[in-house]
C-alpha cells in the first residue's frame, strides 16, 4: 500500500495559509494559528493512518478539512476579543469534535459530500456551545461572544459600515469649514461694498445690491454653523447622560465591585515574555497549565488577569488570590533555570552571570544561566522563566483552593452529576429530592469542602457524578465533611 507522508502534507498546509493570514492579526496570533492547523490535522492523518487502512487520498482529504475548520474557526478567535489562554479549550473540542464525526462518517461508510456536511454542521455546533460554555462562566463578555460568533464576511461588512459613518462624519466636518469661510469672505465683501469711500460717493445701487445680498448668505450661512453646532452639543449632552446612567446604574456598580479571584503582577522586565504581540510565551503556557489541571483533577482553575507593574523590581512576579498577594518571585528572560545537582554542573564552569533560584514544583535551589550557555553544551534539562511561574501558579491554585474554588464551581459538578442521570423525569425528580435532602443536610458548603479537601489530596473530581453518589451514600450514615471525605477517598482505592 502506497504511504502517505502526513506530516509533510501538513507543513504544506501550514505554508500554503502564512500568506492568507490577514495582516491585522499579531504575529503571535499568526503563529499560533498555524501550529494549531500543523498539530492538529497532522495528529489526525497519524490516527487515521494507525487505525484505519485508508487510501492516502482520503487521509489527505481529511487531513485539509481538519486544517481549514481549525484555521477558520481560530481566525475568528483571532478577530475577536477572547484571550488566548481560553483558545485551547475551544480549538481541542472543535479537533476533537471533527476526528469523532470523520470516524462515524467512515465506519458508515458515507460518502464525502454528506461527510463534509456533516462535519460543517458539528464543527459549528461545538464552536457556538464552546463559547456559550465559557460566557456562562463569565470567563468572556456578551459583547467579545457576540463578536466570536460573526463570520468574518459579516465583519468587513460592519468594518465598511464603519468607514462610510468615519466617511459621513469627515464631510460633515469639511462642510462646517468650508461655511464658516464663506461666512466671513461674505462678511468683509459686505462692509467692502458698503463702507469704502469711493462707493459711498458712487452711491451706486449695483455695489449696495451686491453688499446686501452677501450679507444675507453671510446669514444664512451663519445660522447652518450655529444650527450644526447645536447638534453637536446636544449629542455631548446624550453621551454625558449616558454616562451619568452608568454611573447610577445599580448594575454597573455591581460589575465593578468583581474582584479578580486569581492575578499575576510583573515588573516591567518581564513585560516580554507576557506580551504575545512580541511571541512572549507566558500566556500559551499558563493555558497549557489550566488545561491540565482540569485533565488531572477536574480542578478549572479561574481566569488569570496579568498586569505590569512600575513599582516592582523589573524581574519580580507576584501572586494574588482574591486580590491579596500570597506569593512571589523572580526569573529572568533571557536565562534558563537548571537544579544545582543536575548533571550540568559536571560539564560546564559556572558563569559569573549566574543567578540562584528556587524551583516551584521541587522546592530545590537552582541557578539562572544564560539560555546561549545551554544551547552550546546541548543541555535539555532546564525550565524557562515562563515555566517557573506557572509552576508557581499551580503550587498556588493548590494551596488555596479553600480560597478559590466556589459555591458556583459546585453548581457546575451538580449539574454533572443530574445530567449523567438521563432524560427518565420520575428518576430525575427522585434525585433533586435526594439533592435538596443533601443540601439540607451537609449544606452548599459541606459538598464544597468536601470537593476542596479530594483536590487538596490529589484526588481528581472529573468523575463528579461518581463523586456526589458517594456524598449521598455516605451522608446517610454522618454529616461530618471530613469522615465523608474520608470514605470517598477509600472509594476510589479499589
Amino acid at each position: 500500500m502506497e504511504t502517505f507522508d502526513y506530516k509533510k502534507f501538513a507543513k504544506e498546509l501550514k505554508k500554503e495559509a502564512i500568506d492568507a493570514l490577514p495582516s491585522t492579526i499579531s504575529h503571535a496570533r499568526k503563529k499560533y494559528i498555524l501550529k494549531k492547523m500543523e498539530e492538529k490535522s497532522g495528529k489526525l492523518a497519524q490516527a487515521l493512518t494507525e487505525t484505519y487502512e485508508l487510501e492516502p487520498d482520503k487521509i489527505k482529504v481529511y487531513e485539509q478539512i481538519m486544517a481549514e475548520w481549525i484555521y477558520k474557526k481560530a481566525l475568528n478567535l483571532a478577530n475577536s476579543k477572547i484571550h488566548t489562554e481560553l483558545w485551547d479549550e475551544i480549538i481541542n473540542e472543535i479537533s476533537n469534535s471533527i476526528f469523532t464525526t470523520i470516524e462515524q462518517c467512515y465506519l458508515k461508510k458515507k460518502d464525502l459530500d454528506s461527510s463534509l456536511s456533516l462535519i460543517e454542521k458539528k464543527v459549528k455546533k461545538t464552536y457556538t456551545s464552546s463559547l456559550k460554555k465559557l460566557y456562562s462562566k463569565n470567563l468572556i463578555s456578551e459583547e467579545d461572544y457576540k463578536l466570536a460568533l460573526i463570520e468574518d464576511d459579516a465583519k468587513n461588512e460592519n468594518l465598511n459600515s464603519d468607514g462610510e459613518s468615519e466617511n459621513e462624519e469627515s464631510a460633515g466636518n469639511v462642510r462646517e469649514e468650508v461655511s464658516a469661510i464663506l461666512f466671513v469672505l461674505s462678511t468683509i465683501l459686505f462692509v467692502a461694498a458698503y463702507f469704502a469711500p469711493y462707493i459711498r460717493q458712487a452711491l451706486s445701487p449695483r455695489f449696495m445690491v451686491l453688499g446686501v445680498c452677501a450679507l444675507i448668505i453671510g446669514v444664512g450661512l451663519l445660522k447652518l454653523i450655529i444650527s450644526i453646532d447645536i447638534k453637536k452639543r446636544m449629542k455631548e449632552v446624550e453621551k454625558l447622560k449616558d454616562d451619568m446612567q452608568d454611573i447610577t446604574n445599580r448594575e454597573k456598580i455591581y460589575e465593578n465591585m468583581e474582584i479578580d479571584i486569581l492575578g499575576l503582577r510583573v515588573g516591567k522586565g518581564l513585560l516580554p515574555i507576557a506580551d504575545l504581540d512580541e511571541d512572549g510565551m507566558l500566556l500559551p503556557t499558563i493555558a497549557i497549565l489550566r488545561n491540565d489541571m482540569t485533565d488531572d483533577l477536574g480542578y478549572v482553575i479561574p481566569y488569570i488577569r496579568i498586569q505590569d507593574d512600575e513599582s516592582m523590581h523589573e524581574y519580580e512576579y507576584k501572586i494574588f488570590v482574591r486580590e491579596r498577594e500570597v506569593a512571589s518571585g523572580f526569573v529572568y528572560p533571557g536565562k534558563c533555570l537548571i537544579q544545582m545537582d543536575d548533571d550540568i554542573f559536571n560539564k560546564i564552569k559556572i558563569p559569573k552571570g549566574a543567578v540562584i533560584g528556587i524551583i516551584p514544583k521541587t522546592g530545590k535551589k537552582g541557578l539562572w544561566i544564560d539560555e546561549i550557555i545551554l544551547e552550546e553544551n546541548e543541555c535539555e534539562n532546564y525550565f524557562e522563566p515562563q515555566d517557573i511561574i506557572a509552576q508557581h501558579i499551580k503550587k498556588i491554585a493548590i494551596e488555596y483552593i479553600d480560597k478559590i474554588l466556589s459555591i458556583q464551581d459546585v453548581v457546575y459538578y451538580g449539574d454533572l452529576y443530574i445530567k449523567s442521570i438521563g432524560s427518565n423525569e420520575r428518576f430525575l425528580d427522585m434525585q433533586y429530592n435526594i439533592m435538596n435532602r443533601l443540601t439540607e443536610q451537609i449544606g452548599m458548603e459541606g459538598i464544597r469542602q468536601i470537593f476542596v479537601n479530594l483536590i487538596s489530596e490529589g484526588i481528581s473530581v472529573k468523575d463528579a457524578p461518581f463523586i456526589f453518589s458517594r456524598i449521598c451514600h455516605h451522608a446517610e450514615s454522618t454529616d461530618n465533611v471530613d469522615s465523608i471525605t474520608k470514605k470517598i477517598i477509600n472509594d476510589f482505592r479499589f
